[in-house]
């Protein structure tokens, strides 16, 4: 009897804890991370050890209390910590176990400005699983929405989790399947929403602020802000022309400025000799392009339908990039009777924007008519306000358009930067 109870009290439960302790020294941390969270993972290749059908709470509780690993140490050969290794594996966390390890970890002290996951923050991992919970969790926190990307001579380079966000959506427009696109699409509008807490980032350009205006008085003369209305550049209504000033002895009217034909006194182009051309019209506008989804909308205010698709362009507010400054221009057409117009448009981009990071049109400046290079033909010589992400420091660029035919080039910039 004696002997049993040697054995049943003392013998096997030394046993048992010499063969669970060597068991447990022999799993990874990642391969506890995935019993912890998903015990029926089994998975030789990725787990990095041996797994049995222990429970869960057994390989939870080693892990955070005796292991009690660095989530921020980095594997040299995945590139991931364990922090990342852990969000990347299973993306938004579902269960109790998978959250109290997350918490386990930030409480332990996450390096959120650094990389986990490859080149990706937690926060930009997040971002990339398009996880809601995860973006929330990781800003209350400490993570900082405003850290770039360090990618030297890749298209992320300089993306905080904002402009990661945008340049995912972005991407994502493309999606061949319509209800993958359209849901990760609105994933990806939201949590945009979480990481710019400044709405004016997918405003439309001011208007308002008209530009200085500078035109040969014997050469040009200005045109009605309707002055492109009928050309049908701009077939899906996404754009807005640019008032360049008001008539100072405009004839009365009690139609709005912005509604008339020109005959109200509101200036919206310049008509005379530009480049080669004895006579054109030109003008600015401030335009965007719309997120299209094959997946039907709702009839809200705001949405109007593609004229190319039967789909639905959403509002301004989910545009898929910010707004952008465009020329208009119009010259004779010799093909057409009555001495008709052809028009064309020139999207202008700030020089410090690029597709991955877009700069957005603020408002337009100036804008004036002269003969930059003393040829003896006029340029136009003009000046916008931009601005890139989230709370981006506003900045002027000049630029040069001269007009060749019935196009225009930029030449370049007129001036310094401001």
């Amino acid at each position: 009897m004696q002997r049993l109870l040697l054995w049943i009290f003392v013998i096997i439960p030394v046993l048992v804890a010499g063969v669970g302790t060597a068991f447990f020294s022999a799993l990874s941390n990642e391969a506890l991370v995935m019993a912890c969270v998903d015990p029926v993972f089994r998975q030789r290749e990725q787990s990095k050890g041996p797994l049995v059908p222990l429970p869960p709470q057994w390989m939870c509780s080693y892990l955070k209390s005796v292991r009690d690993p660095d989530p921020n140490v980095r594997d040299p050969k995945s590139q991931k910590t364990l922090f990342g290794f852990t969000v990347s594996v299973f993306g938004t966390p579902r269960s109790e176990r998978a959250k109290a390890l997350l918490q386990h970890f930030i409480d332990h002290g996450v390096q959120w400005d650094e990389p986990h996951s490859g080149l990706l923050t937690p926060l930009h991992l997040a971002v990339f699983y398009r996880s809601e919970p995860l973006v929330k969790r990781f800003l209350t926190a400490g993570a900082n929405p405003r850290t770039p990307l360090n990618a030297p001579g890749r298209l992320m380079d300089g993306l905080d989790a904002f402009d990661f966000a945008r340049f995912l959506r972005n991407a994502g427009s493309q999606d061949a399947n319509p209800r993958i696109q359209h849901d990760g699409l609105k994933r990806l509008h939201r949590l945009e929403k979480l990481l710019c807490d400044d709405p004016s980032v997918n405003t439309r350009a001011s208007i308002q602020e008209m530009p200085t205006v500078s035109i040969p008085s014997g050469s040009h003369r200005m045109l009605g802000y309707a002055a492109f209305d009928e050309t049908y550049i701009y077939a899906a209504d996404n754009a807005e022309q640019i008032p360049l000033g008001r008539d100072p002895t405009p004839p009365p009217t009690d139609l709005d400025p912005l509604d008339d034909d020109g005959s109200n006194g509101v200036w919206g182009g310049v008509s005379g000799p530009l480049g080669d051309q004895s006579k054109a019209n030109f003008g600015f506008s401030s335009v965007w392009d719309f997120i299209t989804s094959s997946v039907p909308c709702d009839a809200k205010p705001g949405n109007s339908p593609s004229p190319e698709h039967d789909e639905c362009a959403l509002d301004i507010l989910q545009g898929k990039l910010p707004s952008s400054l465009e020329a208009n221009l119009g010259v004779q057409d010799p093909e057409m009777e009555e001495g008709g117009f052809q028009y064309s448009a020139l999207r202008i981009h700030s020089r410090q924007s690029r597709p991955e990071k877009p700069a957005r049109l603020l408002r337009l400046e100036s804008l004036s008519i002269e003969d930059v290079d003393k040829d003896g033909q006029f340029e136009v010589r003009a000046r916008a306000k931009f601005a890139i992400g989230c709370h981006g420091k506003p900045y002027s660029e000049d630029f040069i358009l001269e007009v060749r035919g019935p196009t225009m080039r930029v030449l370049g910039p007129a001036g310094k930067k401001h």
